[in-house]
């Protein structure tokens, strides 16, 4: 979201596609997660828990954690463009939902937060991912299938409102 902000000199003065930046935030954040997963790659083989088969199916599934990361954020860019608190209010409610990510841990199933796991789409695909890198099993294929096709839509609707607003409100500022 903090892109249009950062890109208004460079959409105004010269004739580039918004979705030009879009992309390129994209191939960065790509660029990166190839250090993380071969790090990721290097510990697993360490631990023992290295599955071939599963860690490709990994790769091939990780661009939907990064779509994730980009669909709300191209959903809420024309908005935060035109109010500056859309970003602080999207902190707000980002910054509890990837404390409660089980990144590092494992829940406990039947307690509270084994139930708030299920609404935040994050640890739904983390969980899967995880899981296949390391077991080439999945935990919940239907859960899976949900906040991916979730993410999916979010992430089209985001792509066209972001597409027919950005060039109107670049040219405005």
């Amino acid at each position: 979201m903090d892109l249009m902000n950062r890109s208004k000199n460079l959409l105004n003065h010269l004739n580039i596609a918004p979705e030009a930046l879009v992309m390129s935030v994209a191939y960065r954040v790509g660029f990166n997660s190839l250090f993380r997963i071969g790090v990721m790659l290097v510990f697993s083989l360490m631990a023992g828990v290295f599955s071939p088969i599963g860690f490709l199916k990994f790769i091939a599934l990780f661009p939907l954690m990064i779509l994730w990361g980009m669909a709300p954020g191209l959903l809420l860019a024309p908005f935060n463009a035109i109010y500056k608190d859309v970003g602080r209010i999207v902190r707000l409610i980002i910054v509890p939902l990837r404390f409660l990510a089980p990144v590092i841990y494992a829940i406990p199933a039947g307690t509270m937060l084994d139930k708030l796991q299920v609404i935040n789409p994050v640890t739904m695909i983390l969980v899967n991912l995880r899981s296949l890198a390391v077991n080439n099993s999945f935990i919940d294929v239907p859960m899976l299938l949900l906040h991916g096709g979730v993410v999916l839509v979010v992430g089209l609707v985001g792509w066209f409102l972001f597409h027919i607003s950005i060039p109107i409100l670049s040219e405005r500022s």
